[in-house]
């Protein structure tokens, strides 16, 4: 419960010095929020756009620091094919 407003007290004297003293404290408090049924709910998505230039940068040097190019020696180049191995 939260209250938004200051309570209004009320009280009761006892009746007979056996009896306890009591009051009554009232105060209104935050409505609950209607939710909405969160699956329907529909969340956009921005695109990202990365610039080709970027991306060839970001290429170039993980290539540098994962991979080596070097010429073949000792057989000419030939295009692969999906029947030769490596």
């Amino acid at each position: 419960m939260r209250p938004v407003a200051q309570p209004e007290y009320d009280f009761e004297l006892p009746a007979s010095d056996s009896e306890d003293w009591q009051f009554i404290a009232t105060f209104p408090v935050q409505a609950k929020p209607e939710l909405p049924d969160w699956t329907t709910l529909e969340v956009g998505a921005i695109e990202p756009t990365v610039p080709e230039e970027l991306v060839q940068r970001e290429l170039d040097a993980l290539s540098a620091t994962v991979a080596e190019l070097v010429p073949v020696e000792g057989r000419a180049s030939a295009p692969r094919t999906p029947s030769s191995s490596t």
